[in-house]
């Protein structure tokens, strides 16, 4: 079997690239007069890049389940999917007493339906970027 005459120990790499950019975020805050201690920084770092991260799974959970809207939440003109349904409805208007007008975009159909806790959900429109940059 051939043998790499090359060998890259991956932690060795990893040490030394977490090295060098701990090095350059102290020296790019150094260079803009401010004297840190760089372990204080690195905590801070740390630290942020954890909210970070919190942040992040938090709203990935949010899209990956969804959780069903409340009456107050319901605005008319929205859209918004219809679960026992599977479909796809925009609210024409909202009675006080907890009555919703729907359009129907499947069956074209309108109909008056009375709040059920659990069966509205939020439509979660991608984010697709700017397509002119």
């Amino acid at each position: 079997m051939y043998k790499s005459p090359i060998e890259i120990v991956m932690e060795e790499v990893f040490q030394k690239m977490n090295e060098d950019f701990e090095n350059s975020v102290l020296k790019a805050v150094q260079k803009v007069g401010i004297n840190v201690d760089k372990e204080e920084l690195l905590k801070a770092l740390i630290y942020d890049r954890g909210q970070y991260d919190e942040g992040y799974e938090d709203a990935m959970n949010e899209i990956k389940h969804p959780q069903p809207l409340k009456f107050e939440d319901l605005k008319e003109g929205m859209w918004i999917y219809d679960a026992p349904y599977e479909e796809i409805v925009r609210i024409k208007e909202i009675e006080s007493n907890e009555w919703i007008f729907l359009e129907c975009i499947k069956s074209k159909d309108l109909s008056n339906t009375f709040f059920q806790e659990g069966r509205f959900y939020p439509i979660t429109i991608p984010n697709i970027g700017d397509k002119n940059g």
